[in-house]
Order: structure tokens, then C-alpha cells, then sequence
């Protein structure tokens, strides 16, 4: 699952070029470059009044049937299989939405060793990820979900899910509020060309010392 992404004030002036028509309020805050669940972050949709960069937090609402309760949780990423079900369907036909980012994050390596490999497209700095976006029950806050699909061959070595990334083509196809022949939905929910991405393995923090590795007279050491 894709929890982490980034990127920067760049990706707001590429995104509005790529789609002109696409309004930018004058005061559209700023957004850290690190984007992790339940932050805000820019977000193009597409409504009835047209095209519009907008900021949305990363996390659609979704309640679910618990054991004595309705549970709410913040779906960040949406299954491609999925999309027909109930949970998607009314999304994937009125609010397909693009994500503009640089890189995203899978984390890798044993648990509670973990580290993270960095995903790019060397040739695209930038580029968009295919997304949903609804409005919680207030019908004031607006959300998103990253769509993901099946990995390549590069992503496959992390991870068995990969982030929806577009092509120029699909990006204009993906974006709006009109239902897509299921044929051409499908057809847009393809792996990204692996020879066309690069992945680098960030190095895990220095290992924290527990209580349990020290000796015993070394334990008075510990605060």
C-alpha cells in the first residue's frame, strides 16, 4: 500500500499547464512535501463547474460494520479490481480525480526493521496518480483515495500493489465527472512501464537500543 508520497510547489505549476483550464485559487495554501495519510494535500478534480486545483486530505471516509458498531476508517488507496463494488463504484464514475507527485514510498524489510525504497520516473519529475475523491457527511470536507493496480516488475519486488501512475493519454482520459465504458476504465488500470521507473532503497535508521540487548551492568545506563 502507497502511504507516502511527495511532492512540491513544482508539481502545483505542472499540473495547471497540463490542464489550463483547471482554476488555481489565489490563496491555495502551501503543502509540505512529504504527504503521509490524513494530510492535506493538492488534488485536480473535475465537477460540473469545471476543472479546479483544490485541497483535499488524503483519506476517504468509509464506515464499516463492526462487531457491535459502524467503524469509520480513512481509505487511502483504492483497489483497481475493486472499483465496480459497492465502496467505489459511484466514485470511479463521478469523481475519478488526478494526484500530482514526484515519488512515492513502499516500506520494505522485516517488522520493526523496516526502511523504505523511493519510487521515481527518471524521465517525468513529475507525474499524476490516478484517484478518487467523495465528501464526508458534512458536506463541507472533501477527500481522496490513490486508485492502485497491479505491480510491474519493478515494484513486484517490494510489494504486490502499485500506485495507478498515468501517462499523458490516461491522465486526460481519467480525469472527470462522466461515467467511463467499462472497457476503457479497465484499459487505463495498467502497471507503469517498469523500464520507465527507477527505485532507490533509503537506508534504515540506526538501530535503537533496548533494554533487553544490554548487559546487566549496563542497564544503569538507561533513564
Amino acid at each position: 500500500m502507497c502511504n507516502h508520497y511527495l511532492k512540491n510547489t513544482a508539481v502545483l505549476s505542472w499540473a495547471t499547464t497540463r490542464f489550463p483550464d483547471a482554476t488555481l485559487p489565489p490563496d491555495f495554501p502551501e503543502h509540505p512535501e512529504h504527504t503521509w495519510p490524513k494530510s492535506q494535500a493538492p488534488v485536480l478534480l473535475q465537477t460540473e463547474r469545471g476543472r479546479e486545483m483544490a485541497s483535499l486530505r488524503w483519506g476517504v471516509r468509509v464506515e464499516v460494520r463492526g462487531t457491535s458498531k459502524l467503524l469509520t476508517k480513512y481509505v487511502t488507496n483504492a483497489r483497481d479490481d475493486k472499483l465496480s463494488g459497492f465502496t467505489w463504484r459511484f466514485l470511479a464514475a463521478e469523481r475519478r480525480c488526478l494526484v500530482p507527485a514526484t515519488a512515492y514510498f513502499e516500506p520494505d524489510g522485516p517488522e520493526g526493521q523496516k526502511w523504505e525504497v523511493r519510487f521515481s520516473l527518471p524521465q517525468r519529475p513529475n507525474f499524476f496518480f490516478a484517484g478518487l475523491w467523495d465528501t464526508d457527511p458534512d458536506r463541507v470536507t472533501r477527500s481522496f483515495t490513490i486508485v492502485t493496480t497491479g505491480p510491474n516488475a519493478l515494484a513486484a519486488k517490494i510489494h504486490d500493489r502499485m500506485p495507478l501512475v498515468l501517462d499523458d493519454a490516461g491522465a486526460a482520459a481519467w480525469l472527470g465527472h462522466r461515467p467511463l465504458p467499462a472497457d476503457e476504465l479497465r484499459a487505463l488500470c495498467r502497471p507503469y512501464p517498469d523500464e520507465q521507473m527507477m527505485n532507490v532503497v533509503l537506508p534504515p535508521p540506526e538501530r535503537a537500543i533496548r533494554k533487553a540487548d544490554l548487559k546487566p551492568d549496563d542497564q544503569q545506563l538507561l533513564f
